[in-house]
């Protein structure tokens, strides 16, 4: 609900159910979700894992959370002729990363299965399949791992660790057959 009403947009669920055995978890099946006309997307799946610890003194503290077969549509505009202002970039990224790191429903997200389409302007689709990914936040760092294939390259594996303070980053990145001429 917070990160709709941030973004200004619209979240669906088909069903919210809350699990007691074998772990407490509430699980979220048919999630929907678009901000603006720009993206839009779908989780299959979600289980959201909360701290025992923490439900046995009152409080919500989620611990883990688990996506699987998220679908993410996203269309870019093309790039404009005016000027590339990368210190306003950088202000977005570095707010992005300090909301997601400090009011992130949970340190450790676990995804499986996903996929997503990314179109510039009116160019081709780049289609990404069998997206995984993990990250773990903190307030200090968030660390991240994904793997996905495409119709650019047949395997994608990107992994790092950033701060949101400084945007100090270490990323190593593997690409197996890369396709050129269609990058």
């Amino acid at each position: 609900s917070r990160l709709a009403q941030k973004a200004a947009g619209s979240m669906t669920f088909d069903r919210i159910a809350l699990l007691w055995f074998p772990r407490p978890a509430i699980e979220i099946d048919g999630a929907e979700f678009s901000f603006n006309d720009k993206a839009r997307g779908s989780i299959r799946s979600a289980k959201i894992y909360p701290s025992i610890f923490y439900l046995l003194t009152g409080r919500l503290v989620v611990r883990r959370a688990l996506l699987a077969e998220p679908k993410l549509s996203v269309h870019l505009p093309e790039i404009s002729e005016k000027p590339f202002d990368v210190q306003a970039l950088e202000r977005q990224i570095r707010s992005a990363l300090i909301s997601f790191t400090t009011e992130l429903p949970a340190p450790r997200i676990d995804l499986s299965g996903g996929s997503a389409e990314i179109r510039i302007g009116d160019k081709p689709a780049v289609l990404l399949q069998n997206v995984a990914a993990r990250t773990v936040a903190s307030p200090a760092v968030l660390r991240f791992e994904i793997n996905a294939r495409s119709s650019l390259f047949e395997r994608l594996k990107i992994e790092g660790k950033i701060s949101p303070q400084n945007l100090a980053s270490q990323l190593d990145i593997g690409v197996q057959r890369l396709k050129i001429k269609e990058s």
